[in-house]
């Protein structure tokens, strides 16, 4: 058995009839790819990178360097923070909530709103510029990959890469079976995807 071929078996893809559908997989955590490996595939991949985090309330043997990322664009200059951000851990092992983005371009102005219509369009629309949207919860084992249906050009690469193309094998569930870890539920999204 390969490397690869454990990755795949701790997949599930989490379906819904409309909306996104997400992967859940240890993917950026401990357990997932070393965080500068996962950092050199987003840079180099046909997608711009946007992503945020913040830490829990830091007990007395942690100390966060930034306790909230705001909205931070993926470049050369900024990829140390994004390692930075995935690799910290409090003393109960638990890492910062973070959240990527995948994005097909950036807006010329990341204006208020911006980011809540298009984290909208892709649960219930599965339309927009937003093609994944990749998130560590910190205190979760695996991590969730949310993403169209049938995703295309881009995404489908990013995917293939992190092992997760059509072919699978998944563990199949229910969308609602992720509950707090649904995009709606994330980003306190009003859609009616089902």
């Amino acid at each position: 058995m390969s490397a690869t071929d454990s990755f795949v078996r701790k997949a599930s893809r989490y379906s819904r009839y409309s909306g996104a559908i997400c992967f859940e997989l240890p993917l950026l955590g401990p357990s997932g790819r070393p965080p500068r490996d996962l950092v050199e595939q987003l840079l180099a991949s046909d997608l711009e990178w946007l992503w945020i985090s913040e830490t829990r309330p830091p007990g007395p043997n942690h100390r966060a360097e930034v306790a909230a990322r705001a909205l931070t664009h993926l470049t050369n200059s900024t990829a140390q923070s994004l390692i930075a951000d995935l690799s910290e851990r409090d003393q109960d092992g638990y890492g910062r909530f973070v959240a990527l983005f995948g994005v097909r371009k950036i807006a010329e102005r990341l204006e208020s709103g911006w980011l809540q219509d298009e984290l909208r369009r892709l649960a219930a629309e599965e339309d927009g510029d937003l093609q994944l949207v990749v998130v560590q919860i910190g205190d979760a084992p695996n991590d969730y990959v949310h993403v169209r249906r049938d995703p295309s050009g881009d995404a489908a690469r990013m995917l293939e890469q992190w092992d997760l193309g059509e072919a699978g094998p998944f563990e199949e569930k229910k969308y609602r079976a992720l509950r707090a870890a649904t995009l709606e539920n994330l980003f306190g999204l009003n859609t009616a995807a089902t």
